[in-house]
């Protein structure tokens, strides 16, 4: 296994364990054995397609982040049968807090930082319920 390789695994697992304290039940993927592109499955979110990246060039207005979101958005077709619910989850690599990215009608590429506001984002995403 690559050392990117590691890292991606590792920043999925810590992206799980994040969503845990959130509430939800998250997993990553690859400990299931699923194998449809999500990078962590949130059990309680099924419309919820999650891309994880832990890069350091990766930052607000970044052509990276577009990048990731366009891929979340590509690979989320095949788990969520609208398309709908593509997310982000990113972190810098250091200390620095999770964030999440998405897509909104109004306003655009969102990227959203405390808590309380990714958590109520995710839950908009999936469609409102939980």
């Amino acid at each position: 296994m690559t050392h990117s390789q590691r890292k991606g695994s590792q920043g999925e697992r810590e992206a799980a364990a994040f969503i845990c304290t959130l509430g939800f039940d998250a997993v990553r993927s690859k400990g299931l054995g699923v194998e449809d592109g999500r990078d962590v499955i949130i059990r309680d979110l099924p419309n919820v397609y999650l891309e994880v990246k832990r890069v350091e060039s990766l930052d607000l207005g970044t052509k990276q982040l577009w990048e990731a979101w366009v891929q979340a958005c590509s690979k989320s077709d095949k788990c969520v049968a609208s398309g709908r619910g593509a997310c982000v989850m990113w972190r810098p690599n250091g200390k620095r807090a999770w964030r999440l990215t998405f897509m909104d009608d109004k306003c655009g590429l969102v990227t959203v930082f405390r808590e309380s506001d990714i958590k109520a984002n995710l839950r908009m995403l999936n469609g409102g319920s939980q």
